[in-house]
This record gives C-alpha cells, structure tokens and sequence, in this order.
C-alpha cells in the first residue's frame, strides 16, 4: 500500500509533466464542455451524469431533496417534512458512501453521519450534477461511485431577483440574488430565509393497534428555521467566496404516544451555525490549464433536550464542533489525442466534542485526522471507442486505499450512445460512524474500511418521438460491497454502526425527456433490488431504507406565452426500515399540482397543492412477527399543502 513518502515522490513527479509544453498533435478528445440540458450532460463523465437546474421550478417551494428525487437511481430518506433532516441514497448505497460537494469542496464532514441536504439552501444553487457509477478525477472522494455536486449562483454584473412566498404551517420564505462590478471582477450577493412552524394535525394510535387509546392531536416540536448567504468576488482568474448558514431545527419525538405537548413544556432542539471560505486562482496558457484552491470550512452544532425526551439518556447538552482547512491543485493537458486530469487535495479536520455527550465517549473530547489524495485520469480515443481510465489513492491516518475506474463510450451515431463502466473503491469510516454521537448511537472504534465493485451499462437515444423533441436513456447497474457499514438497532434506545459484511445491489434506471411545442413530459424510473449476502448473518434480506421502485413523471402545458401548469407525480414502493425486513414504510403515491404566471418581464407568480389527494397522511409503518400489523410511522409525513411565491428580475 501507498505511504507518505510514495505521496511525495507522485506529487514531485506529476507535476513537472503538468506544467511541461504538451505536444504539438492536434487532440481528437474534446474538452469538457457544459450544456443547458436537464437531463444528462454526455461530456461531464463517461458515467451516468444527471443535472438539475433548480431555476426551472423557481417559485415552486421545492428544496435540494425534493429536486435530488427526480433523478433516477436517487433515493431520499427524510425524517418529518419540510426542514426535517434528509440525506440520498444513490444505487442502493448508504447515505455516508455519497460524497456531496458544494463547488467543488468536499461536504461531508468527520462529525455527521451523512450530509443533511435540508441544510443547504436552494436559491442560491445553479445547478446539481449528480454522477452514478463513474466519478470523475475533479473529485477527491469516490464516494463508493456516487457524488452530488452543488454548483451557487453566480449573477452577472447588473443582474438580480427577489424570491417572496409562503404556504401552509406557517411557511414562510424569501431570497436575493444580485451581482455588481467591483475593480475588474464582478462581486456577487446571495442571502436566504426560510422557516415553519410545521405542527399539522392528525390522529395519532398511540403505536398500538386498538383504537381505544387513539387521540387527535398536532405534531410537536416540527419547525425550523434557516438564515443563509454567499458572498463572491471573481474576475476570470481569482475568485474569493465566503458564506454562511445559522439553522435552527426542533427535533421532534418519534410520533406515537409522543404528542401530548403541554404548553411551556421545552422539546429538544439542535442549532448549527456553519462557515465556509475559499481563494482560489485559475491558470490558462495555450492548451494546457490548472487552478489551486485554499478552503476552511467551520461547523457548531449544538444539541439541547432540557427535559431528556429525546434519548432517556441524561444527555441534555452536547456541542460538537468541526474545521476542516484543505488545499487542493488540479490540471489539464492534452497530450497528443490524450486529454489527462490530475487532481491532489491535502486537509486537516478537527472535531471537539463538549456538554454531557463526553461521558458516552469515555471522556474523549478531540478528534483530529489527516486526508491525502491523488486522482489521475486519462481520455483517449481507440477507433470509435472513446476509453477513460481513472486512479484514485485515498489516505486517512495513515491507512490507505487505492480506487479505480474504466469507462467507455460509443457514440456510433448522432442518435445513439452507449456508456459503460466498472470499477472498485473504498471508504474509511468517519468519526460519527467510529464514535457516535454522544446519545442514541454507541461508539465502535473497530470499523473497518468499506470497498466494492460497481458497474454500469446504459445506452441513450436522442430524436423525434411522436412529434416530439426526445430524449431517452436506459441503464442496468450494480454493485458488490464488502464490510459495508450499516447502522443497526441496538434496543428501542440505541444503535451503532457496524461492518455487516457483504451486500450485492442490482437496479435499472429509465430517464426521458418529450418536448411538444406547447407540452414537456418529464419521468424518471427506478427498480432496485438490494440484499445482505452475508453468509449466516441475514443472508437474502433486502438492506433497509432503500424503494424496491421509484417513479417521478411532470407534465408541463405551456397554455400560452405567459401561462402554464403542471402536473406531478411521485411514487415510492415499499420500503424496510431494519434488517431482518420485519419493519418498514407502505408504499406512497403523490400528486402535486401548479400554475405558473409570467406576469411581465420582471415578476412571475407561482401557486400550488402538493400532495393534493393528502395521501401523505396514509402512510403506515409495518411490522411483522408478534407485533405484526400497520400502524403510524415514526416520523408522519405533513400530507397535503399549499404555496404560493412571487419571483422578481431586475
């Protein structure tokens, strides 16, 4: 394996051939290149690739989980409704094997579990690329072949918007985006406000079967509330960007039995305060081009529960406190008909951990690691085939892991294309999944690294279908996961993470796109089937919290040139929620409705009812064996809802 040193000796020889004159022969590899497209961007990656432009439903109340949901292959698991903590899954993996990044930075930080994407404000998003399979070199982390990657805003000099709504539980939100020039670049301004109170009625049956003990009540303890903003300067070469995000969140108490609130009776709540800043320089010089960049990312969390609802636990205080400080340098040369990409990234997080969660952690308060990596990744044509080999070498602590990838892309005529990839990869345990949380989730210092297999196949077609502009695409994946790391429930109280062994996944994904002159469908299509193939130990049991299906559909009229409406549809199967598939959620179908109105150049008005057949209410939670029947989820979803918001460009 990989050490230091041998890191040294690959830094000091790749970058003399970075920064060398590249031969003289004219390429036949295209540099990347971004599109407009909302479905797949062919040229991101030889992998699957998806983006979303979260300024096509402007207006529409949508959040980064909401819109993650309309790509194939992405599952969300959420607790509560809006503002409630929701983390993706992608394939059938876990919501720590996906690697999120906001600009390029790395999100996923030592202290969580996983990103929670409620937590990151969508008007300030210009676009999401999510990539499946094959992970570009741009990327530090394999994310065990899954990355989410959150490009801001940028306005342009003399350009801005103001974003005003509400809607139903005390909903309430507003933005500004605006870009100005400032010396020879342009400084651009993002700033966010969102809240709710969240507390919607329902009948609560007190987690039993009989009806005798059922009471009408109000969810407790569900609001949120989120201030946010981003600050950049850039002129072409430097770029200066710092932001910032104080989130408030009520964490409400599983649902049954639990909502029996007296008033003046505290809930528990957590509040997170996060920073971030970057510097970074662009440099170009005939076909060649590199870029460095420094980043500090700072995150508080502070737990409180006065009363000890939430784990029983004594635990009524905790903070945990995070700064990650990283640099990283990349570049581009094309050599020949090869177009190669180097990427190397350093950093340094530290978490200290106070209040009552030090007792469960053996009075350990400090933790600290140290990150290396290397990606290198070549693209060359043989005939008609264009292959993409990859090399990625992780380093924490110490321990090291070495990852690979292969991709090849046919594009045997202006219609079709056909993709394919395979490769391996690896993951080293965070300290949230090492040393839990201080309350509800015990600490196992023995993890072990994750690593798998993962392959894909898929074949995309773009033409004419029945009058209509369309694309369409199809792939088959899967993957083979050794010392997968799963949480498992210890008691009703606790849990902690574990390396469960081996687990395979297979799934189809199904992704199109129909443009009529005055009609847009929309879908994307999900079969998944994941299973524990740990011998002994579960073996043939489907791995929790993952949909046997999933299936979006939208369906836009543009009625005429200032009016249109859609139409939604979003279903999720059956879903377990343990290991053993004793415990899970039924199925969930819903339909969103909304009208769109342009009412000049300058302001548009957006209405709509999601969940308009309030089938959100109706999920159950199942359970089989001696406790066997259907009975209120945990976490019950709000049901149905109105918003309404009034988007302004000057």
């Amino acid at each position: 394996m990989l050490r230091r040193y041998d890191l040294i000796a690959v830094v000091v020889t790749a970058i003399p051939f970075f920064m060398s004159s590249p031969s003289e022969a004219v390429a036949t590899v295209a540099p990347i290149t971004v599109t407009a497209s909302s479905l797949e961007d062919e040229d991101r990656s030889p992998g699957t690739v998806t983006v979303i432009r979260p300024d096509m439903y402007r207006g529409e109340m949508k959040d980064i989980s909401d819109l993650l949901s309309k790509v194939p292959g992405v599952s969300i698991n959420r607790r509560g409704g809006r503002g409630g903590y929701s983390v993706a899954s992608v394939r059938g993996s876990t919501a720590a094997q996906v690697a999120v990044y906001i600009d390029g930075v790395l999100c996923n930080l030592g202290g969580d579990s996983a990103v929670d994407l409620s937590t990151i404000p969508v008007e300030r998003v210009d676009r999401i690329e999510v990539y499946r399979g094959y992970v570009p070199a741009a990327f530090d982390m394999s994310g065990m072949g899954a990355v989410i990657n959150i490009v801001t805003a940028r306005p342009e000099r003399g350009e801005g918007s103001v974003v005003l709504g509400g809607g139903d539980l005390g909903f309430k939100t507003g933005s500004l985006r605006f870009g100005t020039a400032l010396g020879d670049g342009t400084l651009s301004l993002l700033l966010g406000y969102e809240s709710e109170d969240g507390d919607f009625s329902y009948l609560n049956d007190n987690g039993s079967l009989v009806q005798t003990d059922d009471y009408e009540t109000k969810r407790w303890n569900n609001g949120f509330r989120d201030q946010n903003g981003t600050v950049r300067w850039d002129d072409g070469s430097w770029s200066l960007a710092a932001s910032f995000a104080v989130i408030h969140k009520d964490l409400p108490l599983p649902a049954p039995g639990n909502d029996r609130w007296l008033p003046g009776d505290p809930g528990p709540w957590q509040d997170i305060d996060r920073r971030s800043f970057s510097l970074g320089r662009e440099y170009s010089g005939g076909v060649w081009d590199w870029d460095w960049s420094l980043y500090r990312m700072e995150e508080d969390k502070t737990f409180s529960d006065p009363s000890d609802k939430l784990g029983g636990l004594g635990v009524r205080h905790s903070s945990y406190d995070t700064v990650r400080n990283g640099i990283d340098l990349s570049g581009t040369t094309i050599a020949g008909d090869h177009l190669l990409q180097m990427t190397l990234k350093a950093d340094n997080e530290k978490l200290d951990v106070g209040g009552d969660g030090v007792k469960l952690l053996d009075e350990i308060s400090h933790f600290e690691r140290d990150s290396y990596a290397i990606v290198l990744q070549d693209t060359f044509p043989v005939g008609e085939v264009v292959l993409t080999p990859l090399l990625r070498w992780n380093d924490v602590d110490g321990e090291d892991g070495l990852s690979w990838s292969m991709g090849a892309e046919w594009a045997w005529s202006s219609s079709w294309r056909f993709k394919t990839t395979v490769g391996y990869s690896m993951r080293a345990p965070n300290f949230y999944e090492k040393y839990g949380d201080g309350a509800s989730i015990v600490p196992n210092e023995s993890l072990k690294w994750e690593e798998g297999y993962h392959w894909d196949m898929g074949v995309r077609w773009n033409g004419a279908l029945g009058g209509a502009d369309s694309s369409l695409g199809v792939t088959v994946f899967g993957m083979d996961m050794d010392e997968l790391i799963e949480y498992i429930q210890v008691n009703e109280r606790r849990g902690a993470y574990k390396n469960v062994g081996k687990a395979m996944i297979y799934g189809l994904e199904f992704e199109g796109d129909l443009d009529w002159n005055s009609w847009n469908l929309s879908m994307a299509w999900t079969v998944l089937d994941g299973e524990n193939r740990t011998a002994g130990y579960r073996y043939g049991m489907a791995l929790p919290n993952r949909p046997e299906n999933a299936l979006d559909l939208r369906l836009t009229n543009h009625i005429d040139e200032k009016l249109s409406a859609y139409v939604e549809m979003d279903y999720r199967g059956k879903t377990f929620l343990d290991m053993a598939e004793k415990v899970g959620l039924s199925e969930l179908t819903r339909w969103n409705l909304g009208l769109r109105w342009d009412m000049d150049d300058d302001r548009t008005l957006v209405v709509g009812v999601d969940d308009i057949f309030d089938e959100g209410t109706e999920v159950r939670q199942f359970a089989s064996g001696s406790s066997g029947g259907e009975r209120l989820p945990w976490y019950p979803l709000e049901g149905r809802n109105w918003h309404c918001s009034l988007v302004w460009t000057f």
